[in-house]
């Protein structure tokens, strides 16, 4: 469960590192996401790892438990945060066409709710619908951010963070893309193992 925790925070990390920053020198002036808006997906992205101690572990990691390789995390950090990069890049180029804070809102529901998605491939090495069942206090997690993910966007809450109310055909837009990330995401994983790396 350390390993996992550690493998999240590199990989959504640099992912968001990459991504940001190529955002930032591409868009001139406007900022891909606000200082505090960055701080809030953070914030939030964080509430699911606190149940990370209590995730079940498959039989097989028991059996042969993975050893700390640095080499090893490294090369997956950098695979898998490449892939979110290209993926946040990709989404944020849909959006790009609104206004300032509508791109701004937009991009943060989507990597709140990517971030989710990453916690749910590297709870294992295989893929990630046959991981071991989620106990309660992570479900409970998972679904209390994507809610407050949304919920935040709205009302005096949204406007404390300069966010505006997304659209429904970019709420399904969110979702799509990030169905499309988690199932490439995982096979990258998937394959990843596969050459015995780690």
């Amino acid at each position: 469960n350390i390993n996992k925790y550690i493998r999240y925070t590199m990989i959504g990390n640099f992912g968001n590192f990459f991504a940001l920053s190529l955002l930032f020198l591409l868009s001139g002036a406007a900022l891909p996401l606000l200082p505090v808006q960055v701080l809030l997906t953070n914030i939030l992205t964080d509430i699911p790892l606190l149940t990370i101690a209590t995730d079940n572990v498959s039989e097989e990691e028991l059996t042969r438990p993975s050893r700390f390789n640095v080499h090893a995390l490294m090369f997956i950090s950098l695979f898998l945060g490449t892939t979110t990069a290209v993926f946040e890049i990709m989404f944020y180029v849909l959006v790009r066409q609104q206004s300032t804070a509508f791109q701004q809102t937009a991009l943060y529901v989507f990597l709140t709710i990517t971030g989710l998605a990453v916690i749910l491939s590297v709870r294992n090495k295989d893929h990630f619908w046959r991981a071991p069942r989620m106990p309660r206090s992570m479900i409970l997690a998972f679904g209390l951010v994507a809610i407050a993910s949304l919920v935040a966007t709205f009302g005096q809450v949204g406007r404390l963070f300069s966010f505006v109310p997304l659209t429904w055909a970019v709420t399904i837009l969110v979702a799509l893309v990030t169905l499309a990330y988690l199932l490439v995401l995982d096979r990258i994983k998937v394959w990843f193992y596969s050459l015995r790396i780690e």
